[in-house]
């Protein structure tokens, strides 16, 4: 039970934080990799509802459902991770694991004002990953689900979160306010490559 799939970079700077990245339902989510313990096929788990491994139990859910998205359905390229942060230990179903990734503090972005709910909890940030966008999951609030997060310990300081908060910051610092978004109203850009975060 190892970190299975590719490295996208081979070195690692100081200013970079290692993430697992995974198809969930349709949208891409990645995790710190400090939190994996392993990925395990959903014939090693069967039919039960909780996994022991390395000394521990980790009961079992759908990422997709904690985003109330649909059931994770069984595909050769299904997986499980099994995440640990402290104490506190969950099994997650995704559909697909793409590989870990070396992600510079540079490329993290905070989530657009349009994100005003609970998504604010869910995910830390987003960056640009292959064609697509990453949503940054708060591995605090994933791995709290019947536990008040603050009670969960924390990661370290090069940690997603921290490196999020510290550039949100920055940014809020520099944007001038702007009135609350109500509706979100999402079109399909011509060439989305040239395009500039701000217009994400």
């Amino acid at each position: 039970m190892s970190l299975r799939g590719r490295t996208e970079t081979t070195v690692r700077a100081s200013s970079t934080t290692r993430l697992l990245v995974v198809m969930c339902a349709e949208t891409c989510c990645a995790l710190p990799a400090d939190i994996i313990r392993g990925i395990i096929t959903f014939e090693e788990a069967g039919s039960a509802e909780a996994v022991a491994a390395l000394g521990a139990t980790y009961p079992l859910r759908d990422m997709a459902g904690r985003f109330g998205l649909p059931h994770v359905s069984f595909a050769a390229e299904s997986r499980i991770i099994l995440c640990a942060l402290g104490n506190f230990h969950k099994g997650y179903r995704v559909n697909q694991v793409l590989g870990l990734t070396d992600v510079e503090s540079a490329r993290i972005r905070p989530l657009p004002p349009q994100f005003s709910g609970p998504e604010r909890k869910w995910f830390a940030g987003l960056f640009l990953f292959r064609e697509t966008v990453a949503l940054l999951v708060n591995p605090g609030w994933l791995l709290g689900e019947e536990t008040d997060p603050a009670q969960l310990p924390q990661l370290g300081t090069t940690t997603v979160t921290a490196l999020v908060s510290s550039h949100a910051a920055g940014v809020e610092r520099e944007r001038p306010s702007r009135p609350p978004v109500e509706v979100l109203e999402l079109e399909e850009a011509p060439d989305a490559d040239d395009t500039p975060w701000v217009q994400l």
